[in-house]
């Protein structure tokens, strides 16, 4: 077990950073005056700093424009995810150029985002956040993303796909995804909505929100239940989150949201080659279960000192439970199973401080101290169904990290924005590992520090032309996996993955109508790391490079279009793989989405078509073509899912604004394979046909 001293050093933390937010009440007395509604308007964008001040890209719109930013980033809006009605985040993310976002048995219960040619296993290269405090339950030492945000509680999201290893930080190589809660209303707002989707999955939401006396409430309340049309996909799920927002003295804006999440949830595993020909919506593995318990808070105070000084701190906290049980076989083999059951614990607090003398100039500088803990068992039970067994391996694993960073934005002369910015990270993992039933206790531990950062450069051309380029250094931290090794508990340093990032791009609206944006990126890794067979390698010398795009017109007379790409080539540098292509990067994505919308005499109607297209792909470092029986390796054949959209919207009705919604998801139910996986027996495939319908009530 770690040490007892350990465990007071996690409290004494917490209970340091609550002090230090407490602390800075007193700060109001120097504050100039501010009308606490102008406060209650600060976006929620700033995460350590950060002021990208992104006007909105939506994926369908007409306003199409960045400011202030010197790279790629797209903000997906509230219209633009209310008008694609998507099941989770995954489906919504791929709109955006850059990202790939293949699903997991259709559900996008565990995001795998992957952005540039990262691997998109569980979301491992990219840095997830929710109103700018992290997500993963450990982005430090295991970065799996096992948890994902109901759609139905983000208002908007933010995507930085360049740029940002100064301002973010850890795991910022991919990119950076930001999601926005719902805000109190200043007025009563209550909404339901229920959807229900093909193979009885139901999905309900309430949320109510309203302002008393300056003191705004928002509450989000989301369930889902039963199953998809693949066999063994039952899920149930319940999401509670409650958001305050209140005044501080008379400048001040205090932030606090509080949730939590349970699920219970089968994971139907994968197939072989002759069985996903045969019916790629049956499962081998009706024994597989995984419960997920996550509780989490943080609480965010922004604090005027002078006209020109402002404070801002954030303190966060999650805890993560998860128990996922997994056959030792396919149904008809299995006679036991591993038990992995993983305890996480989070919290850390971020100050920072921001200096704007003027319109031409902001600095921003603070820091952040981190710590995480996590509790991993492995046990082996004695039957398929089996929920207890006996320990295999026990581990317990912490990381203590500290950051300071500055940027700034400064504009010589008119037009040009010169954004410089640098990143110092210290952090420390330790390992205990008790083998076989709790005997042979060893242990190591990992020290590493790393500075990163970067220049951006923005140029304003008339006629709305914008130039952006910046150089990055990013690194992502090495996973416990990768610090001390799982058996053992002795140094197993891998070595921090490190990266030098750079992008060249412009964006501009050509007219009303049309906007359209092109970026070139190219990124070196000294020494990606790679997971092959369940084995962590270090791949040394790789590379990512190419160029993103994407054009946006409408509205015309009710039409609307949206269409983006991504060309991609990726190369291993060194070593015995030397020439090939990185496994899950395909060289082609491309989406594209057509709308119409008609005011009729009781509201707003609309049809939309839309598809995505991923290239082929390979699931090794050797590139292996041919796939096995099993279907654990060889290529990943191309696909294309084309989806069709439909809504009515009725103001004004007995009930409130109502809003009726139907569509079909892969409409010409398209057999595609997702991606491989040795561990659940070889081929998971794609979500064929979906027929989906529902309502949405606005009081």
């Amino acid at each position: 077990m770690i040490q007892r001293a350990i465990r007071l050093q996690r409290a004494l933390l917490y209970l340091s950073c609550m002090g230090i937010l407490l602390s800075t009440f007193s700060i109001r007395n120097m504050a100039k005056a501010e009308t606490s509604e102008a406060m209650r308007t600060t976006p929620d964008t700033e995460e350590e700093g950060l002021k990208v001040k992104l006007k909105e890209i939506k994926v369908k719109a007409k306003t199409q424009e960045l400011k202030e930013h010197p790279g790629a980033a797209t903000v997906i809006t509230k219209e633009a995810i209310e008008a694609f009605k998507p099941i989770s985040t995954v489906e919504i993310l791929r709109r955006v150029p850059g990202i790939h976002a293949p699903d997991e048995y259709g559900r996008g219960l565990r995001p795998n985002i992957g952005i540039r040619g990262m691997n998109p296993n569980r979301s491992e290269n990219v840095l997830l956040l929710l109103d700018g405090a992290p997500i993963q339950p450990a982005v430090y030492g295991a970065a799996s993303a096992y948890f994902n945000v109901p759609i139905e509680q983000i208002e908007h999201i933010e995507v930085l796909r360049g740029g940002a290893s100064a301002l973010y930080g850890p795991n910022t190589v991919g990119g950076v995804i930001n999601y926005i809660t719902y805000r109190p209303p200043l007025t009563q707002e209550i909404n339901i909505r229920e959807t229900i989707r093909a193979g009885e999955q139901f999905s309900s939401t309430v949320s109510y929100g309203n302002t008393f006396n300056e003191t705004g409430v928002q509450f989000q309340y989301t369930n889902n239940t039963g199953r998809l049309v693949r066999e063994n996909t039952d899920i149930q799920l319940n999401d509670v989150a409650v958001r305050f927002t209140f005044p501080v003295g008379h400048s001040g804006q205090a932030d606090l949201r509080l949730s939590g999440y349970v699920e219970e949830s089968d994971t139907p595993g994968g197939l072989s080659a002759a069985q996903f020909k045969d019916d790629p919506k049956q499962s081998q593995r009706s024994n597989d279960e995984f419960f997920g318990r996550r509780y989490s808070g943080y609480f965010r105070l922004t604090q005027p000192i002078s006209k020109s000084l402002k404070f801002d701190a954030m303190t966060y906290t999650n805890s993560f439970q998860r128990d996922w049980f997994i056959a030792d076989g396919p149904d008809a083999t299995a006679t036991g199973n591993s038990q992995f059951v993983r305890d996480f614990f989070v919290v850390g607090i971020r100050p920072i401080v921001e200096w704007s003398p003027n319109s031409r100039i902001n600095v921003v500088g603070g820091g952040k101290i981190h710590f995480e803990e996590q509790e991993d068992i492995v046990r082996l039970g004695t039957t398929p169904d089996a929920r207890n067994g006996t320990v295999d391996q026990e581990a317990e694993l912490s990381t203590l990290a500290g950051t300071v960073f500055t940027t700034a934005k400064l504009e010589p002369i008119k037009g040009l924005i010169i954004s410089p910015g640098i990143r110092f990270e210290r952090f420390t993992q330790e390992r205990e590992v008790g083998l076989r039933a709790g005997t042979g206790a060893v242990g190591g531990s990992l020290t590493t520090e790393e500075v990163v950062g970067g220049i951006g450069l923005l140029y304003h051309l008339p006629l709305g032309i914008e130039v952006f380029g910046n150089y990055s250094r990013n690194f992502q931290p090495p996973t416990f996996s990768e610090a001390t090794d799982p058996t053992s508990g002795t140094a197993n340093d891998l070595g921090v993955e490190t990266s030098n990032n750079y992008e060249l791009g412009f964006r501009s609206n050509i007219s009303d109508l049309v906007f359209i944006e092109g970026t070139g990126f190219w990124i070196n890794f000294d020494n990606q790391i790679i997971e092959e067979a369940g084995v962590l390698t270090n791949a040394q010398k790789t590379r990512h490079r190419g160029i993103e795009g994407t054009i946006n017109a409408g509205p015309w007379h009710g039409l609307n279009a949206n269409f983006n790409a991504t060309l991609l080539e990726t190369e291993f540098l060194t070593g015995a793989n030397k020439g090939n292509e990185l496994p899950s990067a395909p060289e082609l994505l491309f989406n594209w989405a057509v709308s119409y919308a008609v005011d009729t005499d009781l509201g707003l109607a609309r049809i939309q078509m839309d598809g995505t297209f991923v290239a082929e792909q390979f699931a090794d470092a050797a590139n292996t073509v041919q796939e096995t029986a099993d279907g654990s390796n060889g290529q990943l054949p191309s696909y294309h899912v084309t989806n069709l959209r439909l809504d009515f919207g009725i103001p004004n009705t007995f009930a409130g604004d109502m809003n009726l919604f139907a569509g079909v998801t892969n409409i010409t139910n398209e057999k595609y394979r997702i991606r491989r996986q040795a561990f659940v027996n070889g081929i998971i495939p794609g979500l064929t046909r979906v027929f989906y319908g529902g309502i949405s009530l606005d009081f």
